[in-house]
């Protein structure tokens, strides 16, 4: 497939992606894969928190709402 020498210059090297981490030459890729992952992390929560403040704010209206159910 691939020859891997890291000791020499222009050797044939994996793509990033296809190496794993005990390679030094991959530390770049799991930086960028972690980075990825925490954004995505990131906009999930803001996605959440956006609901559940919506919700809080449904609710709320409807405590405050007048009462639909007539007595008796």
């Amino acid at each position: 497939m691939f020859a891997i020498d890291h000791g020499q210059p222009g050797s044939l090297t994996l793509p990033s992606h296809l190496q794993h981490g005990t390679d030094p030459g991959c530390r770049g890729y799991a930086r960028w894969a972690e980075r990825t992952r925490l954004v995505a992390d990131a906009e999930e929560n803001r996605r959440e928190r956006r609901a559940l403040r919506r919700l809080r704010r449904q609710a709320e209206a409807l405590r405050r709402a007048p009462s639909t159910r007539r007595p008796g």
